[in-house]
């Protein structure tokens, strides 16, 4: 009896309306205001005070709205949420948009006019703290990324020859510094030759090599050595500048000349080459002045949660590269993100907005735990989308970050800055779910999951990454990529059901699914994959993985390659569907890898017999796939992207499971689905 009066009572106090407190925030608001729907306060931080006030006069004990109003609302400096900024379980506090507004949290500062030149070009005097000396790296011309000069316009070189020359600084004989030197062919030496020395101080250089890129200024250049010459760290034997880099410069101001472009000019004047019909009447302009939008810090015994955010759009931050310059690190980890979280749990951002930034969208960082990022739209990003934990790995569990949940969210158009990055990571955190996604248009690999090189201790674990829809990645900038990659053991992890296709590497290493170094545990299930440059399924090396119930349609150079031949096996090849009329059946080593294989379908619709880099398939069955077969499972269209299988007595016999991949990416309304259907095809 008892049990049933307390939940009644808990009941009554969680639908009872005058235990809501609802408070509101405007655009034409005042922070001194009480928040009434007569009098909203202006910003996220005046609302925010206001509730730490209640809790600190012990006036909390209800469920606290915030009703943001549509309309621009300017940052000058992140908004932080600490621990007393939290809700509980019962009554958590949410930051939400007025229904049908369009509320919109801008790090962005807005420029006034431009003058138009003689020549048509628009500029614009930079004054004050935005002068020379601190020029700003990114402009947006009517809510658009401008393209900063560019050399060449289109494309890349790539060095005659790569020097590096080791430097010793006084005292410090063993210090990691270089010079390295960049030989050049003719057609670069007729650039750099015309370049002032104004020019060569405003020249960024961005080297692409295999999975990493290096961005430089210019120390030198020395016409009679054919070279112009960057200081850095010394290369990595794994991945060093070489005659393969591709290189680009940027931010030269004689090279504005393509519409759409912009640079800053000896004099400070932001110069920029209008697009057709845009006019200095119909267009804004913006620089962004801050960094991050939205920080949520708590402490290892003060955690922040039970915060929601719904509805919000964030956008424009900005990025100074470092007078040294930016080093290689892969799927560029250490870049920090619009929205950071630190020591927090149930934090959740709902059908929110981030745009327009320097680096990333949203990083679970730190002790973050049972938060989410939900129907979300990221991007026009500098680099990555989501970031899930750290790279390094700590023992202290207040550290540990895992249950982030990251589904039905769009994700597009990234690495504007960092084309290194992946559009999401996983570093060393276990039990995320990560499902329903649609991923496209970034320079490097859709999902990364694992930090850990080789057989070591990792983190990653039971992860689960499932029906997403990861495609159009690479357009052939940088090698070495997938849609989803993985690094070091993942005991548990699940690949399930995912579509992923169009994954165009430079060089090597354009693969669907990709289990790196020491990739271990994991089950790669339901996917279907087609169209890669390089093949569907790549094990450098890795162990007691399970590749099951695939579909592998029609990659260009090979569809199946591993790696590495170890002595144990390092994974399990059984009931996969594998199609293809261009490029081989098999790439590298895949008739001496170590693995398990049968009861799998092979069919070259070009009526070509099945081999096994030159062995014949009766040769094959004599060691592996002894009970697969050879046989047209008949796809109703798949030009057109219809997998249906019409030959179900042929995947029978190999005990496939028929799974329905129309169910990856984003689920929701017509006008949600049309924004991923609408990114890149």
């Amino acid at each position: 009896m008892l049990y049933k009066v307390i939940v009644s009572a808990l009941l009554i106090c969680f639908f009872n309306p005058a235990l809501a407190l609802k408070l509101y925030v405007s655009p034409q608001g005042d922070d001194r205001n009480p928040g009434s729907i007569q009098k909203p306060f202006a910003s996220l931080s005046g609302a925010r005070d206001y509730i730490r006030k209640l809790r600190k006069d012990k006036k909390l004990n209800e469920t606290i709205t915030v009703i943001v109003r549509g309309g621009n609302y300017t940052l000058s400096e992140p908004v932080y949420f600490s621990a007393e900024d939290s809700g509980t379980a019962l009554y958590p506090i949410t930051y939400q948009s007025e229904k049908g507004a369009v509320p919109v949290f801008s790090g962005g500062i807005k420029l006034p006019s431009f003058k138009i030149l003689t020549n048509g070009r628009w500029s614009l005097q930079l004054h004050g703290k935005y002068k020379k000396e601190n020029s700003p790296e990114q402009l947006f011309i009517n809510g658009k990324r401008a393209i900063a000069t560019r050399y060449p316009n289109q494309g890349y070189f790539s060095p005659k020859a790569v020097k590096e020359i080791a430097v010793a600084l006084p005292g410090n004989p063993n210090a990691d510094t270089a010079i390295i030197q960049i030989k050049l062919e003719k057609a670069q030496l007729d650039y750099f030759d015309v370049l002032s020395e104004a020019n060569l101080k405003q020249a960024v250089v961005t080297f692409h090599h295999n999975w990493d890129i290096t961005r430089k200024k210019i120390f030198k250049y020395v016409k009679a050595d054919s070279s112009f010459y960057v200081t850095s760290h010394k290369m990595k034997s794994w991945n060093p500048l070489n005659t393969q880099t591709t290189i680009c410069i940027e931010g030269v101001a004689k090279d504005l000349d393509q519409p759409g472009e912009w640079a800053i000019d000896q004099s400070g004047n932001i110069n920029y080459w209008p697009m057709a019909g845009e006019t200095l009447s119909n267009s804004t302009s913006y620089i962004p002045g801050i960094q991050q939008l939205i920080i949520i810090q708590g402490t290892e015994t003060e955690k922040v949660s039970y915060i929601n955010f719904k509805g919000l759009k964030f956008e424009m931050t900005k990025y100074a590269m470092p007078p040294g310059g930016i080093e290689p690190v892969q799927a560029a980890a250490t870049s920090t993100a619009a929205i950071e979280i630190n020591y927090a749990s149930n934090i959740v951002f709902d059908n929110c907005s981030i745009a327009h930034t320097a680096q990333g969208a949203i990083w679970f960082k730190r002790g973050v735990s049972d938060s989410k990022a939900d129907h979300c739209l990221f991007t026009d990003l500098g680099a990555n989308a989501v970031k899930i934990g750290e790279p390094s790995i700590s023992h202290k569990p207040e550290h540990a970050t895992q249950h982030i949940t990251v589904n039905n969210c769009i994700m597009q158009s990234g690495g504007r800055v960092f084309t290194s990055a992946a559009a999401m990571i996983i570093f060393q955190s276990p039990n995320n779910t990560i499902t329903h996604n649609d991923i496209s248009d970034f320079y490097y690999t859709g999902i990364s999951v694992g930090w850990t090189w080789g057989y070591g201790v990792s983190l990653a674990r039971n992860n689960n990454i499932s029906f997403n829809h990861i495609h159009h990645l690479g357009w052939g900038v940088l090698s070495d990529m997938g849609g989803i990659y993985s690094l070091g053991k993942s005991d548990g992890t699940v690949l399930g059901n995912n579509v992923i296709h169009d994954i165009f590497s430079k060089g090597y290493g354009g693969w669907g699914l990709y289990t790196d170094e020491g990739s271990s545990g994991m089950l790669l299930e339901n996917n279907l994959v087609y169209n890669c440059k390089s093949a569907a399924f790549h094990q450098h090396y890795g162990k007691d993985n399970i590749i099951k119930n695939n579909i592998f349609y029609n990659q260009q150079l090979a569809q199946l390659e591993a790696s590495r031949v170890e002595p144990h096996v390092g994974f399990t090849f059984t009931n996969n569907i594998i199609v293809y009329s261009t490029g081989e059946l098999a790439g590298i080593n895949w008739k001496t890898a170590n693995f398990v294989s049968d009861y799998n379908l092979y069919w070259n619709t070009n009526n070509k017999g099945i081999a096994i880099q030159g062995i014949s398939f009766d040769q094959w069955q004599k060691n592996k796939d002894v009970n697969s077969i050879v046989a047209d499972p008949v796809f109703a269209n798949p030009s057109s992207g219809n997998f249906r299988i019409k030959k179900i007595p042929a995947t029978e016999k190999i005990k496939f499971n028929a799974f329905d991949y129309t169910q990856a990416g984003v689920y929701g309304s017509l006008a949600w689905k049309k924004i991923s259907a609408n990114a890149v095809h």
